[in-house]
């Protein structure tokens, strides 16, 4: 599997709309698996206090959970509410299955297979650890997050940094010292052999 980008997971979930895209955005920004998200009813999300509950009958590890909700994915799940009073209402009619997520990758010209893995629905849990790591979200964080029993788990199956990742990290320890710091300075003499 292999992670989105920033660019991708927009365009996907401006692709799906109002119908899939919230589904979508949710197991990107949380992490949540697909039966996470078909589980979820109204009285899970707190908007005021940008929370979901993950609750122990649906999680993987059968521990109940409360995850931090992103502002963006807040205000999309708002604008989903909108009059929706029942408590116990699905805050999902439906998760897509692969075969939906593929037409929606197609349509917003993100390609399903590459050299650095495929984009199924479990690759949106993948995009979530890998936007984590590029926030700079420490390792035992993100494994908290990702509810993980190990950060080798976390890090080596979740975590798929890429050359610009990399790219980045360098230049934020680069203290100025450059070409002409070094071609202003004196040539060294050369050692006695």
């Amino acid at each position: 599997r292999r992670a989105l980008t920033a660019d991708e997971l927009s365009r996907l979930v401006a692709t799906a709309g109002r119908g899939r895209g919230p589904a979508y955005l949710l197991a990107a920004t949380t992490g949540l698996r697909r039966s996470e998200l078909a589980s979820l009813t109204w009285e899970d999300v707190d908007l005021e206090a940008a929370t979901v509950r993950v609750r122990a009958a649906s999680a993987k590890n059968r521990r109940e959970a409360v995850l931090p909700l992103p502002a963006g994915t807040v205000a999309v799940l708002g604008r989903l509410r909108g009059d929706e009073q029942l408590p116990t209402a699905r805050v999902l009619r439906s998760v897509p299955n692969t075969s939906t997520l593929r037409k929606d990758l197609t349509k917003a010209r993100i390609a399903y297979a590459t050299p650095d893995g495929v984009v199924d629905l479990h690759a949106l849990r993948v995009t979530y650890g890998t936007l984590l790591a590029r926030a700079g979200v420490s390792l035992a964080q993100a494994q908290k997050l990702m509810r993980h029993s190990t950060p080798v788990l976390t890090a080596n199956v979740y975590v798929k940094l890429q050359m610009d990742d990399a790219r980045e990290a360098v230049a934020r320890i680069d203290v100025g010292v450059g070409a002409e710091s070094a071609a202003s300075s004196p040539p060294r003499k050369a050692a006695a052999r």
